[in-house]
């Protein structure tokens, strides 16, 4: 039942945010939040551990130059791209790989975690501004 409430709640905050949209900055990141915990626990530890030491450098190096959502094109092509060769690249990020995880659900895994990056990039730029 407590499920079925915070649906609810998060539906009427979404309309709410839809039909006023003066609203939006202060509903936003609370429905971010809401979203961001429960997809924290299908991405593991190895993942976030295999985007922050392989991957996350370069994406702040891109990041200073580049708007964020291209930088994340950019990243998920070269994901993709490293995965269908086994290009260097995924041979470093498939040490940080689990036994019972697929390539493609640790790929998408991957962009998950990038996706997130981005996203607390981004509210936490819209916090300071």
């Amino acid at each position: 039942m407590a499920n079925r409430a915070s649906t609810s709640l998060r539906a009427r905050l979404v309309r709410l945010a839809k039909v006023n949209p003066n609203l939006r900055p202060h509903l936003l990141p609370l429905l971010w939040a809401d979203g961001r915990s429960k997809r924290a626990s299908l991405i593991s530890d190895r993942v976030r551990e295999a985007f922050e030491s392989e991957m996350l450098p370069e994406v702040l190096r891109m990041a200073e130059t580049q708007p964020l959502r291209e930088v994340r094109d950019h990243f998920s092509k070269e994901l993709d791209l490293a995965f269908a060769s086994k290009a260097p690249t995924y041979l470093k990020l498939i040490n940080y790989q689990s036994t019972y995880e697929t390539d493609v659900a640790f790929l998408n895994n991957l962009k998950r975690a990038m996706d997130e990056w981005i996203m607390d990039r981004l509210m936490g730029r819209r916090a300071t501004l």
